[in-house]
Parts: C-alpha cells; structure tokens; sequence
C-alpha cells in the first residue's frame, strides 16, 4: 500500500498532495470538536480556523495554480483554471458541510435524550456526537455536491441554449 501510494505521488503528484491536505483540513475540526471544552482558550482558535481556513485555503489554492499556470501553454491553462475550479469547489462544499453539520450536531445535542434512544444506550455520548457529525458532514456534503452539479448543468444549458439563439 505504501508502494503504491509513492507511485501515486510520483505519477499524480497533485491528487496525492490534494488528498493528504484535505484530510488534515478534515481531522483538525473533528480534533476540536472531540476535544471541545467550555473552556474560552477553545473559542479563539474556532474563530481563526473558521475564518482562515474558508478564505485561506482558497486562496493559496488559487496562488499555486496561478504559478504553475505561469510556464503552461494556451491550451493547458483551460486544464489549470478547470482542476483549480473543481478543488475549490470540492473543498469548499465539504468546509460548509462540516460547519453545518457542527451547528447541526449542537443544535441536536439540546434533544440529547432523544437523540441517545435512536442510539444504542451503551455508546458514550461523546461517540454519538462524533457519529451524528459524520454522518451529518457526508449527507450535507453529498447534498450540496448534487445541487452544485445541477447548477452547472443548468449554466451549460443556459450558455448552449443563448449561443444557438444568438447564431438564429
């Protein structure tokens, strides 16, 4: 499996990179939540990550394809603005599921009692939060991706459907 993920890095080197960021970017949060207090220390470092992270990462995730883009050719550069599109939007569509289905998690902690009854009883409380987030990031990350692919779908249809018009 390390073989194989060496070569990965050496034939795909950006998938790779993509997917090992994305998965710090996904466990720094959980880490928090797991290891949420009351205590106040917690709360600047929420704020940060929260501001940071959606902002931040969009934008050094623009700057590095805008560097490498900088050597490509004519036709490469549409493959460099289409890979730096999908990235963005896939990351960003996650970074808004994970912070929905935070509040979400919160939010249904206040029903902690009902919540615990759809669970087994034995699971510790702190299990089912992480389990509810889970699966409240993944549904709200796969809804979100569906509605992004019907509204790009319905772009390309606007643009196709206004380019014949105008030729007509």
């Amino acid at each position: 499996m390390i073989a194989k993920k060496f070569e990965e890095l050496k034939t795909t080197p950006l998938t790779f990179i993509v997917g090992i960021l994305a998965a710090l970017f996904a466990l720094f949060p959980l880490v928090i939540f797991i290891f949420d207090t009351d205590s106040p220390h917690f709360e600047p470092i929420r704020l940060f990550y929260t501001i940071a992270v959606g902002t931040g990462v969009n934008y050094v995730i623009e700057s590095l394809f805008k560097y490498a883009e900088i050597d490509a050719e004519k036709e490469e550069k549409q493959q460099y603005i289409k890979y730096s599109s999908i990235i963005k939007f896939v990351f960003d569509s996650f970074y808004i599921a994970a912070c929905a289905a935070i509040l979400i998690t919160d939010l249904l902690m206040n029903y902690k009692d009902t919540i615990v009854g759809l669970f087994v009883d034995k699971l510790p409380l702190a299990v089912i939060q992480f389990l509810l987030f889970i699966l409240l990031t993944l549904f709200i990350f796969c809804f979100i991706l569906i509605l992004e692919f019907q509204f790009v779908k319905s772009i390309k249809k606007e643009i196709k459907y206004n380019r014949t018009k105008k030729y007509h």
